[in-house]
């Protein structure tokens, strides 16, 4: 017959039995923390990295947008530099031109003075007429009108000697003026030729900064797209750990209840959940108010207060969730020790009628 007695004798075996189950089961965990933190320690190396990286970058951003500035300043300048040589050489030009055009008319104008004179000395000397420049001379009345006749050409020779040596002083005048503006026009190109070359060489570096610029913008796009993706990585790293860390509690507990089975440890369900006996602890309460949770506005683990759903404990981790009396709390706070429960509530009134109390207290694993 099953009694007390033999119930008493089977203990030791049964505690046995589920200690060799429970601690594989615990040292597995422990591997896999283990695992994790080196996991999530990794990323916040590779996010430190990513960070120092990014701030370089930004460092050289500013260094490259300055520089940037410095050069189109310099743009700005070489180009209405540039402008206004380039006006200076345009009308020097056009004053070229219009010299060399009356140039051309000028040598025009003393060749057909020239080809006159010609054609004045070929009608006096060599006349198809058969009277020559002698006869003309000599066949006058008088010895007064030979004088006449020979004063007359030789005016005539003297007039247009006159003439062509006005037009020859006329065209050497243009031609040294020519040579002159043709002079200020050679070197304004040049003055002109250096400024645009300075221009080249100026946006050719400008070219060579902005595409080292475009490469840096994209840098920082891609290390802040790093960032994000390693920070979405090590939230969920953090969510792990802490849910191996609530296992391993867990695991701890049942470990703890194999070994000292007296009701503490014992394990249940209730709607499908699995729950570990903790024991016996005293339960409190508070609210928001200055009184109860001082300066403080929120938890301690970052979560915000809810009524019947958030408890502060000790000794636990956050997000380890507790069966009271029929509902299911989470540990986000702290400020009492382990076996001691403060369960929050919305106003000050409630947290005073809740008053000091003690419950059974579960571990939901």
């Amino acid at each position: 017959m099953y009694t007390e007695k033999s119930r008493k004798k089977l203990l030791p075996l049964l505690l046995g039995l589920i200690a060799a189950l429970c601690l594989p089961v615990f040292a597995g965990t422990q591997e896999e923390i283990n695992q994790a933190r080196q996991e999530q320690a990794q990323t916040q190396s590779e996010m430190a990295s990513t960070q120092e990286r990014l701030a370089s970058l930004e460092a050289l951003k500013g260094d490259k947008q300055a520089y940037l500035g410095e050069i189109i300043t310099q743009l700005d300048t070489l180009s209405a530099e540039f402008e206004a040589i380039q006006d200076k050489y345009d009308v020097k030009h056009a004053e070229l031109v219009q010299i060399r055009n009356e140039l051309e008319e000028a040598r025009k104008t003393e060749q057909d003075q020239y080809n006159d004179m010609k054609l004045r000395i070929q009608y006096l000397y060599e006349s198809n007429t058969g009277v020559g420049a002698l006869e003309i001379l000599f066949s006058g009345d008088s010895f007064t009108d030979f004088l006449n006749r020979s004063e007359a050409i030789s005016e005539l020779h003297e007039f247009d000697r006159s003439l062509t040596a006005q037009y020859e002083k006329t065209r050497q005048e243009i031609e040294v003026k020519e040579q002159k503006v043709a002079a200020e026009e050679a070197e304004i190109a040049a003055v002109r030729d250096e400024a645009k070359a300075k221009r080249d060489q100026i946006n050719e570096i400008y070219n060579t900064v902005y595409k080292e610029m475009e490469e840096i913008l994209n840098g920082i796009t891609e290390a802040e797209s790093t960032l994000a993706v390693l920070a979405a990585r090590l939230a969920e790293q953090d969510s792990r750990l802490q849910a191996l860390l609530i296992r391993s509690y867990g695991e701890e507990l049942g470990a703890s209840a194999s070994a000292n089975f007296s009701g503490s440890g014992s394990q249940t369900t209730v709607d499908g959940m699995n729950l570990i006996y903790l024991g016996q602890f005293t339960l409190t309460a508070y609210c928001p108010c200055p009184a109860c949770n001082g300066p403080y506005s929120g938890t301690a683990s970052g979560a915000p207060l809810r009524s019947g759903h958030t408890v502060a404990m000790g000794g636990v981790p956050f997000g380890t969730k507790l069966y009271i009396n029929g509902t299911v709390y989470t540990v986000e706070d702290r400020g009492t020790p382990y076996g001691w429960v403060d369960i929050f509530f919305d106003t000050h009134p409630e947290t005073e009628a809740f008053g000091m109390r003690t419950a059974d207290v579960y571990l939901v694993n």
